[in-house]
């Protein structure tokens, strides 16, 4: 699980995160994965791993991943979820550019924050990760701006990708064209409400995307989307109304 959590939405661990994990026959994570610790990524995790640390859920989790950040001593998101795996039994790793976690024959590359990353911008140093199976790629990016996409190039780790989880629901200072012009995805799915005061996702991000050969999917308007590869070629499932 790579983020969970909601700002305008309550009990999003309880009536969201633990019945889909259930309806997909899913009594096992082997890791949850943290990009940044704003609310609307964490606090479904967070009532995961209190449940588990109460033995309130048959869901278990090995592993919590965190982005390797140097300043978190006043980071209390950062503290409380370090505390409430350490309850649960969960272990804690955190994690910088170049570390790599394999599951068989998938594996997570971590692209981001670079060693050394002090954390006091959770979103430009949020952790990005390249899925990467034999025949599908995806890029997870957090809520990253266009300062850290231009880091990510000068590093030259970005390479073409089938998918893209569009970086901080579609702002307009994130998905830049330069980037577009490496990653190129197939798809980009953009996350967000269909409430927000933000007016994600700007038109200039969907049009960068639309223009760079991208379908783009936005959730607020098609509900959550399942993402599937067979035989070389992506396929889609949306669930309208499931906003």
């Amino acid at each position: 699980m790579i983020d969970g959590g909601s700002t305008n939405k309550n009990a999003v661990g309880k009536y969201q995160l633990l019945p889909y994990l259930k309806s997909r026959g899913i009594s096992r994570l082997d890791g949850i994965y943290i990009s940044h610790t704003d609310e609307d990524h964490i606090s479904g995790v967070r009532e995961l791993l209190e449940y588990m640390g109460e033995n309130l859920s048959s869901v278990r989790v090995e592993n919590l991943f965190l982005p390797a950040w140097e300043k978190v001593q006043e980071n209390r998101n950062y503290q409380e979820l370090v505390s409430l795996a350490d309850t649960a039994g969960i272990r804690v790793f955190c994690l910088k550019a170049g570390d790599e976690i394999r599951y068989g024959n998938t594996s997570l590359k971590v692209l981001w924050p670079q060693s050394g990353a002090s954390g006091e911008n959770v979103n430009e140093d949020a952790m990005v990760l390249e899925m990467i199976t034999p025949d599908f790629r995806g890029i997870f990016t957090g809520d990253i701006g266009m300062e850290t996409e231009k880091k990510l190039l000068q590093s030259e780790c970005l390479e073409d990708v089938d998918f893209l989880k569009t970086a901080h629901h579609g702002s307009r200072y994130s998905t830049g064209e330069g980037f577009l012009k490496v990653i190129r995805p197939e798809l980009a799915v953009i996350s967000c409400s269909a409430t927000n005061t933000y007016g994600h996702p700007s038109p200039d991000t969907v049009r960068r995307l639309r223009e760079c050969g991208s379908r783009v999917l936005i959730t607020k308007d098609v509900g959550a989307v399942m993402v599937c590869r067979k035989r070389g070629r992506i396929f889609v499932g949306s669930y309208l109304g499931s906003r």
